[in-house]
């Protein structure tokens, strides 16, 4: 199951940083900060140019730190991620193209949904988790879909 990655990944995790680096001179040292005070899970958002250098910077300063980048909406933006290294992707939904994209990657994946259309897509492609705001109204199908406790600060 897809989602499966996330909930280990996840699991204790109290709550997850979300990054926008513009410089990629701190993108190390902000990972050791990070991970010194710890916080070992963070997403980088691929907001900027910089953004893929960023994490290969990241997990080449803090091995043991979980780096996810987020807002992957395209097939192409899930390959680049993984070609960064990523150990999870996080997208603000979720289309059949990026779901096959993330399955051929076979990349633990966090799709967002603020309504029961994402939710019952996630439970119905065999995601077990999505992030949080999903569970207040939820279809039937994906009434087995798990809302993310802790994921998403910042940005």
């Amino acid at each position: 199951m897809p989602g499966d990655g996330m909930r280990n990944l996840l699991a204790g995790c109290p709550v997850m940083p979300i990054l926008t680096v513009h410089d990629l001179s701190t993108a190390a040292p902000l990972a050791r900060a990070l991970v010194a005070g710890g916080i070992h899970i963070f997403e980088v958002l691929m907001r900027t140019t910089m953004a893929c250098n960023a994490v290969a910077e990241m997990r080449a300063a803090v091995p043991e730190a979980v780096v996810g980048m987020g807002t992957l909406l395209t097939p192409d933006d899930v390959a680049r991620a993984v070609a960064a290294g990523v150990h999870f992707g996080v997208s603000p939904g979720l289309t059949a193209v990026l779901a096959d994209a993330v399955v051929h990657h076979g990349l633990p994946f966090l799709a967002a949904s603020h309504d029961g259309h994402v939710g019952a897509t996630c439970g119905r492609d065999g995601y077990a988790w999505c992030k949080r705001g999903l569970l207040r109204r939820v279809p039937a199908p994906a009434a087995e879909v798990e809302a993310a406790r802790g994921a998403g600060v910042g940005g």
